[in-house]
């Protein structure tokens, strides 16, 4: 009976509403039938293209560095997997750009925090939510599930799309300082672009540093006129897909 409402469309959270049971309680009664509700899930009201992570063109190989950066994979429960973006409300419309790579339906929303911005006021951000199962399993086989264990494949750390979706997501790009900077969570992910960094530029042009900063998050810093601008070419080519504000440094 649980299987059939949900084929007929019934939300999975409507249908443990109706009987009395929490999230725990509904799964337990898939599993104990030896189903799992991912398989089961209702009539979706939003679409994407199911095929667009299937060959690791430039873009995908872009998005999937900034999902690194500024993404997250989940699977609740073992239902369907659902990819999330959220970036600041300023950066709407490359939030714009990633649905429409994804071909997706799924309305980008808005959150208010309760942080404050450098203005004193409450800092804003918005979102974009797709539940796939196959965009989900692809994501999850280029290391993106566990944010602490994220390790890149080497075609992905050889890739400076990939790198450009990093630096787009967590980190900087500054004309006035001569400086191209990523920071993350892991030194070992640092270590994978130093090596990507060495193999593109002349170390005799580069000064690079890794520095702890606040926390537990580590800064990869590439600073020289003439490194950074070599940087900037490999990394922000003409027609690349990019954050606007970011490309716009590194052209200057």
């Amino acid at each position: 009976a649980c299987a059939a409402s949900v084929e007929r469309g019934e939300n999975i959270r409507e249908l443990a509403a109706r009987l009395g049971l929490t999230g725990k309680g509904i799964y337990g009664r898939f599993t104990s039938l030896g189903m799992s509700p991912g398989h089961h899930t209702p009539r979706r009201r939003h679409h994407q293209d199911e095929s667009c992570l299937d060959r690791l063109t430039p873009a995908a190989l872009y998005w999937v560095g900034f999902l690194y950066a500024d993404g997250s994979l989940s699977r609740p429960m073992a239902w369907s997997w659902r990819t999330r973006l959220e970036i600041q409300e300023n950066d709407r419309c490359h939030l714009e750009k990633f649905r429409e790579f994804l071909g997706a339906t799924n309305p980008i929303k808005s959150r208010v925090h309760r942080r404050t911005n450098k203005n004193g006021l409450p800092s804003k951000s918005c979102y974009l939510l797709v539940t796939s199962d196959r965009i989900g399993e692809r994501l999850n086989a280029l290391g993106l599930a566990e944010k602490v264990m994220r390790e890149p494949s080497a075609r992905l750390c050889s890739s400076p799309d990939f790198w450009r979706g990093m630096v787009d997501g967590d980190g900087g790009v500054s004309a006035r300082r001569c400086t191209i900077s990523l920071c993350a969570a892991r030194p070992s992910l640092l270590d994978a672009f130093r090596e990507f960094v060495r193999s593109r530029v002349s170390s005799e042009r580069a000064r690079a540093s890794v520095k702890k900063g606040r926390g537990n998050v580590w800064r990869f810093t590439v600073g020289g006129r003439g490194a950074a601008s070599d940087l900037s070419r490999i990394l922000y080519y003409p027609g690349c897909v990019a954050l606007n504000r970011k490309l716009l440094e590194a052209s200057a």
